[in-house]
């Protein structure tokens, strides 16, 4: 029986880290949208467009293309790799 109920425990906080990993893109995805919006409305108030291009082209880009590259790797390898041993887990129960 305590074994039943260590694959219960497992399964749980897999199921929880599955549900966390879904989360993480969008919350990802918002936050660069807001960076990209909060410097455009400092260029209406100001801002030099010099210094747009630069965080634009040197800070947002290459941060944008990371979380693109993070959000890829946890939906394509962490996301399976969590959810097959949910299956396995879930066999056992």
């Amino acid at each position: 029986m305590a074994g039943n109920q260590q694959y219960q425990a497992q399964l749980e906080a897999l199921r929880e880290l599955e549900a966390y990993l879904h989360h993480i893109d969008p919350e990802l995805q918002n936050i660069m949208r807001a960076y990209s919006n909060k410097v455009s409305e400092l260029v209406d108030r100001g801002l030099p467009l010099e210094v747009h291009d630069k965080v634009k082209i040197e800070f947002y880009i290459p941060s944008q293309n990371l979380v693109t590259q993070s959000c890829r790797i946890i939906n394509e390898q962490a996301i399976p790799y969590v959810r097959q041993h949910i299956q396995t887990l879930e066999r056992l129960v």
